[in-house]
């Protein structure tokens, strides 16, 4: 029995055996492609999912009104941002806070958006909830909360 006939048969001939290698590489090569486009199109769509990024405003916090019964946030410049979406926080300096979100009928209400050369007011005398806070405002910090991040931070 010769089995270098069957041997031809099954492997193939000198003619042939290039073929499957070639192949082989080929599938390979077209996994792999196929592998890093899936991985890349979960990696780029999780970055969607990351969340809302904090606006850069440039902004300015001064005591004001009758009796220093106001503060005034002024936006001076940079990303606008929604009145809804953010959080006035004041601090007496002894880590007593007051988190408002209301604002006075002088300056931006909420639902408005909030742009370069406009004007929060919260005002104690229009009931804001600054009226239940105790002794002299000494830090304010304005909070995006869609990001909560603080976009705003100062010492009066």
């Amino acid at each position: 029995m010769d089995l270098k006939e069957y041997r031809n048969k099954l492997v193939g001939n000198e003619e042939e055996r290039a073929v499957s290698p070639v192949i082989g590489v080929v599938l390979m090569v077209a996994i792999t492609v196929i592998l890093a486009a899936v991985i890349a199109a979960f990696v780029m769509d999780m970055g969607d999912d990351m969340g809302q990024s904090a606006p850069a405003p440039s902004m300015d916090a001064e005591i004001a009104g009758d009796g220093d019964d106001e503060l005034h946030l002024s936006h001076d410049g940079g990303d606008s941002f929604e009145a809804d979406d953010i959080t006035v926080q004041i601090s007496n300096g002894d880590s007593d806070n007051l988190q408002s979100e209301t604002f006075s009928d002088d300056g931006v209400e909420n639902g408005e958006e909030v742009s370069a050369g406009d004007t929060i007011i919260i005002d104690e005398s229009e009931g804001d909830d600054i009226t239940n806070f105790d002794g002299d405002i000494e830090e304010v910090s304005v909070i995006h909360d869609p990001s909560d991040s603080i976009i705003y931070d100062t010492d009066l």
